[in-house]
């Protein structure tokens, strides 16, 4: 299969372009689910899913879990120092205090070193550094933990939004799993020094409050299709989230995303593919990739003629990161070659099945080989923060990722014999696979 599809038989993609497609979104503002935002760049996509020629363009409603915050706050009680917070979203609605334990990165070992030397976590207020606190909250819930405190490394005084359940905890009504059981806060970066300071010192008592209010809503994910023209039934998913957290305009993330969505539908309008290639911008990947998981559940007659995905997310980081596929095992060889061959070369594979982190996760679990290629490490300075903005993308980046992923998908959509099987997860989180 070395040159089943020469990367120049790929339409390429326009860098100008490509950016004012993603001043586009933007200028739409923030998006997180359920805002008038959020329905209006759904709106946009519908149109410019009209204007690329799609066929069959619609949007596909699904239900999910509503998060509306409602105040938060971080206080040492013997030093009435109150610190500057943000809500943990889908921790519970509630106040707790107690001692304060460090846990440093929050991983499996740290807990396993503390609870090794008879540290107890029972009714302790947890500090601890992490930007997926979801890895970890729920099995710190389940030692009955009193509260999270979560440490940022964001600066200029900004405080990330994070959440503490993510896929696939509580997708489907009545929501099971979804909302933990302990409050939780994410705490600025000078204070949380402050804090880390004074327990290094003595004991420390931290009373921590979280309110939210939890309802379903609706979204939609926006979908059109490039009709295969000898393989029709067998398909291949192009796809972005259009969503974003609860502050900023998602400028990195995931409005690159959307952007690259954009100019590939456009610059691929007059393509004949071997296979079906489906364009889905995904709604409200951000609390738990639920655009994606629906998906899987609304065409599951569909996934055993998937024959792949490729995800689009937070292309064009501002810091020179490593070139990394995030897939799974029966993707990662193809994906790799395949960047390869557009010039990127990956220098480091993450095994995409092992933790959830995106979109890609819900097609893995649904028996589809996925893979999302990005630049990490180091992480976005401004994560999930209002400091999100244009000025922290790379337009080169942003480019030279979306061309190595597009042509992953070509090459998926085009070349006569795939080679790919079934998705090879290392974990499955939850059984998305179709009847056999």
């Amino acid at each position: 299969m070395a040159h089943d599809v020469p990367f120049d038989t790929m339409p390429s993609l326009d860098g100008d372009s490509l950016w004012r497609r993603l001043e586009q979104v933007v200028d739409i503002g923030n998006r997180f689910a359920g805002t008038p935002g959020e329905s209006q760049c759904r709106e946009h996509l519908l149109s410019e899913f009209d204007a690329a020629g799609l066929a069959n363009v619609r949007a596909e409603p699904f239900p999910f879990l509503g998060y509306e915050p409602r105040g938060a706050s971080c206080e040492v009680v013997s030093d009435t120092l109150a610190l500057r917070c943000a809500p943990l979203q889908y921790s519970a609605d509630a106040v707790a205090d107690g001692e304060a334990i460090y846990l440093g990165a929050s991983r499996p070992e740290d807990v396993a070193a503390l609870e090794s030397r008879g540290v107890e976590l029972a009714g302790k207020v947890v500090v601890a550094h992490s930007f997926m606190p979801w890895l970890v909250a729920p099995a710190l819930a389940e030692k009955n933990i009193a509260a999270l405190v979560n440490v940022t490394e964001t600066g200029d005084g900004l405080i990330p939004n994070f959440l503490v359940s993510f896929y696939p905890n509580g997708l489907d009504a009545p929501w099971d799993g979804r909302v933990q059981s302990v409050p939780g806060v994410t705490i600025e970066k000078e204070q949380s020094r402050e804090l880390l300071s004074l327990m290094s010192t003595r004991s420390v008592r931290i009373r921590v409050e979280h309110r939210a209010e939890y309802a379903e809503g609706t979204s939609a994910n926006v979908v059109g299709e490039i009709r295969g023209s000898e393989l029709p039934d067998e398909r291949v998913v192009i796809g972005a989230h259009y969503d974003t957290q609860l502050e900023g305009v998602g400028a990195a993330d995931n409005g690159t995303g959307i952007a690259a969505l954009l100019e590939i539908a456009e610059r691929w309008r007059e393509l004949q593919p071997r296979r079906t290639i489906v364009f889905c911008a995904f709604g409200v990947e951000e609390l738990a990739s639920w655009g994606s998981y629906n998906y899987c559940r609304q065409h599951v007659a569909e996934l055993n003629g998937t024959r792949g995905m490729i995800n689009l997310d937070a292309l064009g980081l501002p810091l020179p990161g490593t070139r990394v596929a995030v897939a799974d095992a029966e993707m990662a060889p193809f994906a790799v070659e395949s960047a390869g061959r557009a010039g990127y070369e990956i220098e480091d594979e993450i095994d995409g099945s092992a933790y959830a982190w995106s979109d890609h996760n819900p097609f893995i679990d649904a028996g589809v080989p996925a893979a999302w290629l990005w630049r990490f490490p180091p992480q976005h300075p401004f994560y999930h923060s209002a400091g999100d903005v244009l000025r922290y993308v790379n337009a080169e980046r942003m480019l030279d990722v979306a061309t190595a992923s597009a042509y992953v998908g070509f090459r998926m959509a085009q070349a006569p014999e795939l080679g790919l099987g079934r998705s090879r997860p290392t974990k499955r989180f939850v059984d998305l696979r179709p009847p056999a």
